[in-house]
């Protein structure tokens, strides 16, 4: 005898899609293979609800003009009978995508300050965060709660304070890495991690793009980059595409590189403290 499938999916209420909006600040990332699933699980309508909360309890006024509110927000809009995401922006990004009008929801009424965090350790849990975005969410919150690594490490259940600072770097290093990060170019065969970002923020700004072109060139690891940026440091200039893999001795004594007439002016204060942060990564 055939037995009638149950389903165990939690309801919640049907919510209008252009009544909701997502948050400002969230992490969570799926990949392709994931997105897929969950795409054919939200078409046939087997999918938990999203949560979401008022537009007037979960942003303070202060927030609604932070313009990345602004950017999806109409000034205008009602904001009891609109909505932010707290958990469930990619469900909500599907639904979009399929044209629904609807979404399943749990209206819970939770301010940012209440949300970000909760949500943050049960995504640490089922899914995957975003480098890039993890540490705007740190920066945020330490500016806006006015607390120090120490506490945030609490509030958000994190391994250490190290760890905040290896994120907080990553938004040292300059809008065309970050690019890179996220869609390297096919042709070439490295790839960036975040260690690699983390690395080239000891560099000044203007030489992020073109050490991190080179890494992709020649798939540097972590370690081979450490090495590069150690001979910029000692002014010998970004190695040239057909260099040997061992560098030369000095720097030449002419026709120096753009690397070199911009570090060598400032070498000696500049390198010091940059060998000594080397040596501790």
């Amino acid at each position: 005898m055939m037995t009638e499938s149950v389903n165990i999916v939690e309801r919640g209420e049907l919510l209008p899609l252009d009544s909701i909006y997502p948050n400002r600040l969230n992490p969570n990332e799926m990949d392709s293979t994931d997105l897929f699933v969950l795409k054919n699980d939200v078409r046939v309508d087997n999918y938990d609800p999203i949560t979401v909360s008022p537009l007037g309890v979960f942003y303070t006024p202060e927030a609604r003009e932070d313009p990345r509110v602004r950017a999806v927000i109409p000034d205008d809009i009602d904001p009891e009978s609109t909505y932010i995401i707290c958990d469930g922006f990619h469900r909500y990004t599907t639904a979009s995508q399929l044209k629904m009008t609807h979404i399943r929801g749990k209206i819970l009424h939770m301010t940012e300050r209440d949300a970000m965090p909760f949500f943050y350790r049960r995504h640490k849990l089922r899914g995957k965060l975003d480098p890039i975005k993890e540490a705007e969410l740190f920066r945020n919150e330490m500016k806006e709660r006015r607390i120090t690594a120490v506490k945030l490490v609490e509030l958000y259940n994190l391994r250490g304070i190290s760890y905040i600072k290896t994120r907080l770097s990553l938004l040292n290093v300059t809008t065309d890495v970050v690019n890179l990060f996220y869609e390297p170019p096919e042709d070439l065969p490295g790839r960036l991690t975040t260690d690699h970002l983390r690395t080239l923020s000891y560099l000044p700004k203007n030489m992020h793009f073109a050490v991190a072109m080179m890494s992709l060139e020649r798939n540097w690891r972590v370690k081979d980059l450490r090495v590069e940026i150690r001979r910029i440091k000692e002014g010998k200039g970004l190695r040239a595409p057909w260099a040997e893999t061992e560098a030369p001795g000095a720097p030449p004594s002419s026709h120096p590189t753009m690397a070199q007439r911009y570090l060598h002016r400032m070498l000696t204060a500049f390198s010091r403290p940059m060998r000594k942060r080397l040596s501790d990564m």
